[in-house]
């Protein structure tokens, strides 16, 4: 299926970074393809942690399972061990949120009815106030692959500026959270870089001084594919 091309939003009054306005639709199209792939070598590495975390030795006989049961417990008592796999990297904080807490926090889920069928998060539009952290947790209740990108304000996905989850993407069953700050009122965009223009949603930034309280409003409908 074809991608439209994203339009600038005249509502989002952030700074473009030093250089990005010159990017030419090809090239951020191949910076968000670059992204995808980055995200699934992460969940890759994840897997393959995880496998070797719990995979039992091979051997024949009862011996090696209770060697496979023992041993980990006598190198956990005397201090020992070894490397039990490659450890997913932390992420570092960032600097755009001025090491502040989130001062909301909104629940959502991401869903779908099946392999890029109607995939879609549920609420779909925020409200937060400006210069003030949010953070959105959110639950992959589908059955394949979703992430959480929040454009930064340049209007497009896939740039700089860009907020995203982490982990960078989740599979079904697990949670994300993605943590982010606006400093002038305006909306901004987020999507599903995986169901990019499908899978969408607003955040509504207000000014700070602003009496209304932060929530998530009614989601809007989702088009299915």
């Amino acid at each position: 299926m074809a991608r439209r091309k994203r339009r600038k939003q005249p509502t989002s009054p952030a700074a473009v970074p030093d250089g990005q306005s010159e990017l030419s639709a090809e090239e951020r199209a191949a910076r968000r393809e670059e992204q995808k792939r980055e995200w699934a070598e992460q969940k890759r590495a994840e897997d393959r942690a995880s496998r070797r975390s719990f995979t039992p030795l091979l051997a024949a006989g009862g011996v090696i399972i209770t060697l496979a049961i023992v041993i980990p417990v006598v190198l956990l008592v005397a201090g020992g061990g070894g490397d039990s796999g490659t450890p997913t990297p932390t992420p570092k904080p960032d600097a755009r949120l001025g090491g502040q807490a989130p001062q909301a926090t909104f629940v959502m889920s991401a869903d779908d009815d099946g392999q890029n069928i109607n995939p879609r998060f549920t609420p779909n539009n925020f409200v937060a106030k400006a210069g003030q952290v949010f953070q959105i947790d959110v639950t992959n209740d589908g059955s394949v692959f979703h992430n959480v990108t929040i454009d930064g304000g340049d209007g497009d996905f896939g740039t700089n500026d860009d907020w995203v989850s982490n982990p960078l993407s989740f599979g079904a069953g697990e949670k994300a959270k993605v943590l982010a700050k606006f400093d002038k009122p305006g909306t901004y965009n987020f999507e599903c870089n995986l169901h990019a223009g499908i899978q969408v949603g607003t955040i509504t930034v207000i000014p700070s001084a602003s009496s209304t309280p932060l929530s998530s409003a009614p989601p809007s409908a989702q088009p299915v594919p």
